[in-house]
This record gives C-alpha cells, sequence and structure tokens, in this order.
C-alpha cells in the first residue's frame, strides 16, 4: 500500500506576523488583539523575515576511541527584517524604532485573513530592535529598511494561543 502523501500549504498569503511592544509576552488572545499590537506582515518583503537558529556543537572526546563523539549544545537565534517604508502609513518603521522592545508574533499555515484566535499555534519571539538601517535604492525598485532584531529571552515555540 502507498504510503499517504501529507497535503501542503502554501505559503502566500498563509503567515501573519505582528509586533507587540512591552515586556510582558503576550499569550493571550486579549494581549494580542490590543490596540499596541502593529501587524506588520505586508509591510516585510518577500525576503524580510529571515529567522536564524544557530546550534552549536559539544565536542566529546574518548580516551582511544576513533571516532570523535559530539551532541548538541548552545543555540543562538538572530532576526533580521527587511520591509517598505516611505508610504504614507507607515508600520513597520514606527513600530520598530531602535531599542523598542517587545515580541514578533509568527502564525504559519493559515490564511492571513483569520482573525487571532484562541487555539492558534504561534511563535513567539522576545525582541530588542537594532537600529534601522536604509537599503540602497534599486531601479525599478521600492525603498526599504533593514533592521536586526536581538532576542533577548527564551522564544516561546508552538504556542497555544490561550483565551485570557
Amino acid at each position: 500500500m502507498r504510503e499517504l502523501i501529507e497535503e501542503s500549504v502554501g505559503s502566500d498569503d498563509t503567515l501573519r506576523v505582528a509586533f507587540v511592544p512591552g515586556t510582558v509576552m503576550p499569550t493571550t488572545l486579549t494581549a494580542l488583539t490590543a490596540v499596541t499590537t502593529k501587524a506588520i506582515t505586508y509591510s516585510l518583503t518577500p525576503s524580510g523575515l529571515a529567522r536564524a537558529i544557530t546550534e552549536n556543537k559539544i565536542t566529546d572526546e574518548r580516551l582511544s576511541l576513533g571516532q570523535v563523539l559530539s551532541r548538541p549544545g548552545t543555540t543562538e537565534e538572530g532576526i533580521d527584517l527587511q520591509y517598505v517604508f516611505g508610504g504614507d502609513s507607515e508600520v513597520a518603521r514606527v513600530a520598530l524604532k531602535k531599542g523598542t522592545k517587545g515580541f514578533l508574533v509568527l502564525r504559519y499555515a493559515l490564511d492571513n485573513d483569520d482573525d487571532w484566535a484562541v487555539g492558534d499555534v504561534v511563535d513567539i519571539i522576545p525582541v530588542t530592535c537594532g537600529r534601522q538601517r536604509k537599503d540602497p535604492p534599486t531601479k525599478n525598485g521600492v525603498w526599504t529598511i533593514t533592521q536586526s532584531c536581538y532576542v533577548t529571552g527564551v522564544p516561546e515555540e508552538d504556542f497555544v494561543l490561550l483565551a485570557a
């Protein structure tokens, strides 16, 4: 019998990204829908959400063993954002000022038009915003800013959003 082929989900219009300023992790629907929460999904460029996780290796050598063993060590995470600016309704540039503390909240594989809901599975990443760097102009392009967000705590991955 043939193995079941897992259904895929297209990535267009199925990612939602928000920035929640503050120091209290937004684990509830109430916190995520507060007036201070900024939807930045459509401010980002196609390659504008670059989340990199590096896992360091621990070498585990043994006396007279011809094989060098290893195990997982600490991890380091960084996020670079690239977003548009210069229009009448700048969201990301205003919300992500240098030094601003908050949380990036990412929801994957659900229609972006669907409001946040209790039970949504999200990644919540505590960050401090770095300097906004205007990118060089490009022919037939748009103005963009690239910015590093520094991870300042342990992210919650695959967190199920609570009611209150």
